[in-house]
């Protein structure tokens, strides 16, 4: 996890101690992160103060974002002051990086212009190491640092950018790597998606091969093909309209493989509870909502193009 500390004034990170109103603090953190903390004590800023922090600018603002820790929280009323050091191991980030990978990052669209405070279940430095941000040996050696210095305990396991291992026992891992370009779409096998299956490769026209199970047949089972293709994928589009429980199946395998998976769908309330607080994409299934589908489809595969390898 990682704090995400986000400021509209320019310079405001500039070493200074830097106060905040408490309701501001874990905004726009899930109700499952929020409920360990929602007293605001000392024992509950203790444990955030163990996380890594993200200093970030709102958008307008445009400056630098840096990298460190909490070094101590004041609570006084309604107001909380708090210490921080930046990593000296760890360069500046400019915010237009950041936006970048807002997706990889949990940072919602609207978070970017207000003055907050947020926990996020994402583990930051992979996340900066895979978007060219950050290298593995700067957070190695950033790691070692804060462990000496009593900022990580000795135990918490080292945070690294492991390559997937997977075993399955159902499905046969297929002949061939992972392939750089290639869109794999899980979609409810019915007359009704056509179009929004045809509008999606638009989207990835030019830029990415776009294929679905339907269109591929290298495999005796149809299950083994629907592993074989998220396999291969780079990227997996994963519609959940309708609640589609093949659809839920195939997200699942997507994320095991440590595919970028990006949900859309029709209605919110057909995303499962488990996936909620990932940030998905809503359409309608008009010519209006598909070309406005379309169009946020490019942006974020435009994204992953430059941030996921």
């Amino acid at each position: 996890m990682y704090n995400l500390i986000m400021v509209g004034a320019a310079d405001m990170w500039n070493g200074e101690p830097c106060e905040f109103d408490k309701s501001r603090i874990l905004e726009y953190t899930s109700e499952t992160l929020k409920k360990p903390f929602e007293h605001l004590d000392d024992s509950a800023f203790k444990e955030l103060a163990r996380f890594p922090a993200l200093f970030a600018y709102e958008v307008p603002t445009g400056g630098v974002a840096r990298v460190g820790w909490i070094t101590r929280i004041l609570p006084r009323g309604r107001q909380a002051r708090i210490e921080y050091s930046f990593a000296p191991e760890l360069p500046e980030i400019p915010m237009e990086r950041i936006a970048d990978l807002v997706w990889e990052l949990d940072i919602q669209t609207w978070e970017v212009n207000r003055t907050h405070w947020a926990l996020k279940d994402i583990d930051l430095f992979p996340v900066l190491v895979r978007g060219g941000l950050i290298t593995q040996p700067q957070v190695d050696a950033l790691i070692s640092i804060a462990r000496s210095e009593g900022k990580i305990p000795q135990n918490d396991p080292p945070t690294t950018v492991k390559p997937t291992v997977v075993k399955p026992t159902v499905f046969r891992i297929p002949d061939g790597n992972q392939e750089p370009d290639l869109v794999s779409v899980m979609i409810p096998f019915s007359d009704t998606f056509e179009p929004v299956f045809q509008q999606i490769k638009t989207s990835c026209l030019g830029r990415w091969q776009c294929q679905r199970v339907k269109d591929v047949w290298t495999e005796s089972e149809i299950i083994q093909e629907i592993f074989s293709l998220i396999f291969r994928s780079r990227v997996v589009i994963c519609d959940f309209s309708g609640k589609n429980s093949n659809v839920f199946y195939e997200a699942g395998i997507a994320h095991t493989l440590g595919r970028a998976v990006i949900p859309i769908v029709q209605e919110e309330e057909d995303i499962p509870f488990d996936l909620r607080h990932h940030r998905y994409i809503k359409y309608d299934n008009s010519s209006d909502g598909l070309r406005n589908l379309s169009l946020q489809l490019t942006e974020r595969l435009e994204t992953l193009l430059r941030s996921v390898p």
